[in-house]
């Protein structure tokens, strides 16, 4: 199977982020002098990790849409394991973006928590003993509109699932698939489980792996850009 690179590989979610501009103008601001400040250079340098996992995910879905489209593609022994592989090198990247998201969050209210600490999750044991090295719980102790804003998001079922599928794929295993052959074409759904170990459903009764890819790629584009526009004003005291 041979796949040519599209010829615009635009991230379509930066496009679609509306606030990315205002941030972008704040963060790269310098004083009098042309000088940024070191906790300015901090959050450029963070929130250019942020644009390389999104942009890699796009990446990986522009090639994922190359590879298989559901009911197109014609029938190929490597077309399940290709696009096995891209569907989660989206997942895993797209999650990588919420992380970097959450290290932006830190650097924005000051929390002063080591990098390597910082995570888009929080376990549910920290609702009863909030931690000080958590970003979320340290944003939950704050209750204003972005903390709130943010629980509410990565609170949610769609974070909940994806959050699990991502764990599961980084930790165990690769990505349970059924591959529906039509009498020339390819359909490849995944469980409704995200943490199931292997397909047992009806077919067609779980999710289609490029709807899900970018579903989520939507869902994720959405958190950015309104957690952007509520930061703006916190970047503006660093």
């Amino acid at each position: 199977m041979r796949v040519e690179l599209l010829e615009d590989l635009d991230n379509e979610d930066n496009r679609g982020i509306t606030s990315w501009r205002d941030i972008l103008d704040e963060i790269y601001r310098t004083d009098g002098a042309g000088v940024r400040s070191p906790a300015r250079q901090d959050f450029v340098d963070s929130h250019a990790t942020t644009i390389r996992y999104l942009s890699a995910a796009d990446y990986h879905y522009h090639n994922l849409k190359q590879v298989y489209v559901p009911d197109v593609t014609p029938i190929s022994s490597l077309t399940t394991i290709w696009a096995q592989i891209e569907t989660e090198s989206v997942i895993v990247t797209l999650y990588g973006a919420l992380d970097s998201l959450m290290q932006e969050v830190n650097l924005a209210y000051k929390f002063g928590i080591d990098e390597n600490k910082v995570y888009a999750n929080h376990g549910s044991g920290h609702r009863g003993n909030p931690r000080a090295d958590c970003v979320r719980c340290r944003l939950t102790s704050l209750n204003d509109s972005l903390s709130n804003h943010i629980d509410t998001e990565l609170s949610s079922d769609w974070f909940d699932k994806f959050r699990r599928l991502r764990n599961r794929l980084t930790h165990r295993q690769l990505l349970a698939t059924n591959t529906n052959l039509g009498q020339s074409t390819v359909y490849i759904e995944m469980p409704t489980n995200p943490e199931a170990s292997r397909f047992t459903e009806e077919p067609r009764r779980g999710i289609e792996i490029s709807a899900y890819c970018e579903a989520r790629r939507r869902n994720v584009a959405d958190l950015l850009s309104s957690t952007y526009g509520m930061l703006v004003t916190k970047i503006r005291d660093i």
